[in-house]
C-alpha cells in the first residue's frame, strides 16, 4: 500500500485554524474568574493574535488592498495586546488599537465607498454616544480625548463593516455563454478545454480582486483543469460538484440548443 505525502504547507493550512482556536480558548480561560493564570495570559493572548496574522497572511484570495490593510490592523492589534498587559501601558495600547481600527476602516473602504448609506452610521453613532455616556464618569481628564477618539473610530469601523457586509455584489460566469464570446475560438479537444477553464479562472480572479463574489458554471471533467483554476484564483476558490442524471443534462442541452437556434434565426 502506498501513501501520498501531504505537503507541509497544506497540512499547516488545515491545522492552523484549530491551533488558533485552542490558543484563543487558553487566552480566554487564563483570565480572572477561570484559571486566573497570568503567565498563560501573557503567552496565549499575543500568540492568538500572531496566529490570526498568520491565518490572514495565508489567505491570498482577497482584494490585495483590503488584505494589506487588514494585516496592518492586526499588527497594530498585536502591539496593543502586549502594551495593555504591561503596567503603565494603557495609553500606548489605546493608541495601537486606535491605529488598528483606522487600518480596518481603510480596509472596509477598499470596495465600498465610505458612509455610502447613512443608516448604519447613525445607528452606531447612537450606540457610541451611549457607550461614552456610561464610561465618561470613570474616565480621567487626561484620557478623555483619547477615549473619545477611540470610541468614534470604533463606531466608524463597525458602521463601514456593516456597509461592506451588505454591499457585496455577485457575478455569474456561464461557460456556455463564454463559448460564444471570449472563448469562441476554442474547440473541445483536451487542450482547448484546458484553455477554456484557464481563461474563465483568470477572468474570475480579476473580478474577485475587484471585490465581487463570482459564481462560475462550467463543465470541467478533469481534476488537473480544476486544480489549475484553483491555483489561479487562490484561497477564494471553492469547488462545487453538481450531480445530475444524463437524461436531465440532455434535456437541458436540447432546450439550450433550441433557444440559440431561435436566436440565430432572428425575428
Amino acid at each position: 500500500m502506498t501513501h501520498t505525502a501531504i505537503p507541509w504547507a497544506t497540512a499547516w493550512r488545515y491545522t492552523l485554524p484549530w491551533v488558533l482556536v485552542a490558543s484563543a480558548l487558553l487566552a480566554i480561560f487564563s483570565g480572572p474568574g477561570a484559571l486566573d493564570a497570568e503567565v498563560l495570559r501573557f503567552v496565549f493572548k499575543p500568540l492568538t493574535t500572531i496566529l490570526i496574522i498568520a491565518y490572514a497572511w495565508s489567505r491570498t484570495g482577497d482584494v490585495p488592498r483590503r488584505r494589506t490593510w487588514v494585516l496592518v490592523g492586526l499588527v497594530f492589534s498585536l502591539f496593543g495586546d502586549v502594551a495593555l498587559m504591561w503596567p503603565g501601558g494603557f495609553v500606548a495600547g489605546l493608541l495601537a488599537f486606535l491605529l488598528a481600527h483606522l487600518a480596518y476602516l481603510v480596509a472596509f473602504t477598499s470596495t465600498t465607498r465610505l458612509a455610502s448609506v447613512w443608516q448604519p452610521w447613525a445607528l452606531y453613532g447612537v450606540l457610541s454616544a451611549a457607550m461614552l455616556a456610561q464610561l465618561w464618569p470613570g474616565v480621567p481628564g487626561a484620557l478623555q480625548i483619547p477615549v473619545v477618539a477611540y470610541v468614534v473610530c470604533l463606531a466608524a469601523m463597525a458602521a463601514q463593516a456593516a456597509l461592506f457586509a451588505r454591499g457585496r455584489q455577485v457575478a455569474v460566469l456561464d461557460g456556455d455563454n463564454l463559448r460564444h464570446g471570449l472563448n469562441s475560438d476554442l474547440g473541445f479537444s483536451d487542450a482547448d478545454r484546458a484553455e477554456n477553464i484557464r481563461r474563465i479562472a483568470e477572468v474570475a480572479k480579476l473580478m474577485s480582486d475587484a471585490g465581487l463574489i463570482v459564481l462560475v458554471s462550467a463543465i470541467s471533467p478533469r481534476q488537473q483543469q480544476r486544480d489549475h483554476a484553483r491555483t489561479i484564483v487562490g484561497d477564494g476558490f471553492h469547488e462545487i460538484f453538481v450531480r445530475a442524471d444524463l437524461a436531465i443534462c440532455e434535456m437541458h442541452a436540447a432546450a439550450q440548443f433550441a433557444h440559440r437556434r431561435a436566436q440565430d434565426a432572428g425575428p
